[in-house]
């Protein structure tokens, strides 16, 4: 029963990560936009 909620958890964890990751991939992105734009108006 230990074993199966140490997994639960674990899953857990690293969905969260995976959703993070995205979230600041994302966020990347935005920012390397970003920088090309400011690039251009320069």
């Amino acid at each position: 029963m230990i074993a199966e909620e140490s997994k639960k958890a674990k899953q857990a964890a690293a969905a969260e990560l995976e959703q993070k990751a995205l979230e600041l991939a994302e966020l990347n992105e935005v920012l390397k936009v970003r920088d090309a734009k400011l690039a251009e108006a320069l």
